[in-house]
């Protein structure tokens, strides 16, 4: 009897032992926050009691950062995000809190990126939403120069560059620059049936109506009808009646020919071929003058003959006077050789 008392007595200081060694650990790993400050040579010294290293993430959250959150484990820092060390907050283990976002890398937020614009690229929040980048928004600019669709943007509708910049956004943007004017038409179109001299710009393949031909003279290197001297014989085109592809060489067809069969006077300026005024015939009188001889003796001096001229090539002589050595008989004209002789004179 007194043997078993011995040993119970024995097994009661032992587990008396055992239970004071068991609270002592169990308020080694529960530390009120006071003990935090404890420097880390004691609570080393704690750790080599013995007892099961504390898990990271469950140990670093009982404390709370500057901020009041749970401390994290460096292999918790969400992504992006940068924290500061709390090195004793757990035995022999360094936590992180004050986490935030990395100011050098997510310089954007919904205070810098209001309005036309949201956040972009790689995203991370902490006491608000912030991103790599800050976008145009698509449904406001939906249009990028693309060199096919949109080349010709309309600035004077408002623009929107993504940041940092790389890309220029717009409200509108055309494949071509016709969206700068107004009353175009297609050249060969009914209302420019013609076409036009030139398109608006190199960049817009379309007339301005008002500029559009009404004729076809464009198309004929002819001289204007006015230059013709003497008017147009052939207009360009039945259509094109400003430009001529033949002018009169003179002005014949409107000039009446007057010459005479006498012959002309005078013939138009404008026509050579044409009698402006034609030779009107008078016949001479011959006989009134004294021309009454239609012949000559060949021994006497006639004179200049008479001719009555108008078709008439009969000559008519007056009385003359014999020549040299002959005389003239009973006073009057010689009447041929007979009538004058030899006067022995010579």
């Amino acid at each position: 009897m007194s043997k078993r008392l011995g040993l119970l007595s024995v097994c009661l200081a032992v587990l008396g032992i055992f239970c004071y060694l068991h609270e002592a650990m169990a308020k080694t790993w529960f530390l009120p926050e006071y003990m935090e400050k404890i420097p880390n040579t004691y609570r080393n010294r704690v750790n080599e009691s013995g007892g099961t290293p504390p898990r990271p993430a469950t140990e670093c959250s009982k404390f709370k950062d500057s901020a009041g959150n749970p401390l994290l484990a460096p292999s918790e820092i969400p992504s992006g995000q940068i924290c500061t060390p709390y090195p004793n907050a757990v035995i022999n283990k360094n936590c992180v809190g004050n986490c935030k976002c990395d100011p050098s890398k997510f310089i954007y937020n919904t205070s810098n990126c209001n309005g036309n614009y949201k956040l972009g690229g790689t995203l991370c929040s902490d006491t608000m939403q912030r991103g790599t980048q800050c976008l145009c928004k698509t449904d406001v600019f939906p249009y990028v120069i693309n060199g096919t669709t949109c080349k010709f943007p309309d600035t004077a509708q408002g623009t929107c560059s993504d940041k940092p910049a790389n890309k220029v956004h717009y409200k509108k943007c055309y494949a071509d620059t016709c969206w700068k004017y107004s009353n175009l038409v297609d050249k060969g179109d009914a209302s420019c049936k013609w076409g036009c001299p030139s398109y608006v710009d190199a960049n817009c393949q379309k007339c301005l109506a008002s500029s559009c031909y009404t004729d076809d003279c464009h198309l004929y290197n002819h001289p204007l009808v006015s230059s013709c001297k003497y008017g147009c014989k052939t207009t360009s085109s039945t259509i094109c009646t400003s430009k001529c592809a033949e002018c009169w060489p003179d002005n014949c067809r409107n000039r009446s020919d007057n010459k005479t069969e006498y012959g002309c006077d005078k013939y138009w300026a404008d026509c050579a071929s044409k009698c402006e005024k034609g030779t009107v015939c008078t016949k001479r009188d011959c006989k009134a003058e004294g021309y009454t001889q239609t012949s000559c003796p060949a021994n006497a001096n006639c004179g200049t003959a008479c001719q009555p001229g108008c078709g008439d090539t009969t000559n008519y002589y007056k009385y003359g006077t014999c020549n040299t050595g002959y005389i003239d008989l009973e006073t009057y004209w010689c009447n041929g050789a007979v009538k004058c002789f030899w006067d022995g004179s010579f």
